[in-house]
């Protein structure tokens, strides 16, 4: 049996993700799944959007910036994605 992407954002809903929608014509898939976690002292995101599955960290470039850019520390399956949000997600 394979699972469907619908499946993946109702299994991540019931985990405290939010969907983000981008409207495409027939496409009830279009947009993406998003959940702030805490990793130590950094402020992340993961992500999930049917394909892929990413974790993002908040970052500021230099001492002196005071804007902040988000970078990718992973990218991996919808399983790894499962397994950060456990590791880091639960914990709000």
């Amino acid at each position: 049996m394979k699972i469907t992407i619908e499946e993946n954002y109702k299994k991540l809903l019931s985990l405290g993700f939010k969907r983000k929608n981008i409207e495409v014509k027939d496409d009830p898939t279009s947009g993406w799944m998003e959940k702030r976690i805490d990793i130590n002292e950094f402020k992340g995101k993961l992500y999930y959007d049917g394909r892929f599955a990413l974790m993002e960290i908040e970052i500021y470039p230099d001492v002196s910036s005071k804007k902040k850019i988000f970078e990718v520390v992973l990218i991996g399956s919808f399983k790894e994605l499962l397994i950060k949000n456990k590791k880091y997600g639960s914990k709000q």
